[in-house]
C-alpha cells in the first residue's frame, strides 16, 4: 500500500475517489486510510494525502474540476512575474459555484460564459491535466484586473512579456479587443515602447 500511496504523491497530494479506485484502492480501504490519517478527506470524493497546506499546481482540477488557473498564478507560471501571489488564482464561469472547502487557499475571479473558454487550454504535468489561460490571455486578465494588483506588478507583467521571443502580438491584441481592454493595453505599450505590430 505505501509503494502505491508513494507512486500517487509523484503527482500531487489530492486524489478523487476514482484515481484512488484504479491505483487498486478499494472504498474500503479509502476509510481505513482516513481512519488512521494517512488520507484528508477534504469533501465528498475528494481526498487529501497531507496537509492541504502543500497543494501543487497538479492539484487544482482534481479539487475544483472547471476551475482554470489564471491572473497572478498563471502569470507566476509563464514567469511573467517574480514573486507568488499566495492564494492561487483561479478563474471560474460566472454561473458555477466553487465546492465549499475546509480550507482557504484559492482567490476566485469569475468570468461569463462568452470568455470562459478565451484563451483556455490544457498542460499536462506529472501525468496530470491542468487547465490554464494562454500567456496572452494572462496578460490581458492582468490588465482587466489591474485594480487588485501594485502597478509595477503589471508594469512587470507586460515588459517580462514583450522580453519574450514567442510573444504573439496578434494573439494579444485580438484577446485585448475582445475583452475590452485594448485601449488600456496601448497605453501601457506606449509607455514601455512596445508598439511594434500595433493593430488597429
Amino acid at each position: 500500500m505505501q509503494d502505491i500511496m508513494n507512486e500517487l504523491s509523484l503527482q500531487g497530494v489530492v486524489f478523487r475517489t476514482k484515481d484512488l479506485n484504479d491505483q487498486g484502492i478499494s472504498n474500503y480501504q479509502i476509510t481505513k486510510l482516513v481512519d488512521d490519517g494517512t488520507l484528508i478527506k477534504l469533501y465528498q470524493g475528494v481526498y487529501s494525502l497531507e496537509d492541504i497546506g502543500n497543494i501543487k499546481i497538479t492539484d487544482i482540477n482534481v479539487i475544483i474540476e472547471n476551475g482554470i488557473l489564471s491572473l497572478s498564478s498563471a502569470a507566476y507560471l509563464y514567469k511573467l512575474t517574480s514573486g507568488e501571489s499566495g492564494k492561487i488564482t483561479i478563474t471560474l464561469n460566472r454561473e458555477q459555484k466553487p465546492p465549499r472547502l475546509p480550507f482557504d487557499l484559492f482567490c476566485y475571479y469569475y468570468t461569463s460564459s462568452k470568455f470562459y473558454d478565451v484563451g483556455l487550454k490544457i498542460i499536462d504535468q506529472n501525468g496530470r491535466k491542468i487547465k490554464i489561460y494562454d500567456i496572452e490571455r494572462t496578460v490581458c486578465d492582468m490588465i482587466r484586473h489591474r485594480s487588485k494588483y501594485d502597478s509595477n506588478i503589471i508594469r512587470e507583467v507586460i515588459e517580462n512579456y514583450l522580453m519574450r521571443e514567442e510573444r504573439n502580438m496578434d494573439k494579444l491584441y485580438e484577446y485585448a479587443k475582445e475583452l475590452r481592454v485594448y485601449n488600456v493595453l496601448v497605453q501601457y505599450l506606449e509607455i514601455l515602447g512596445g508598439m511594434n505590430g500595433k493593430k488597429e
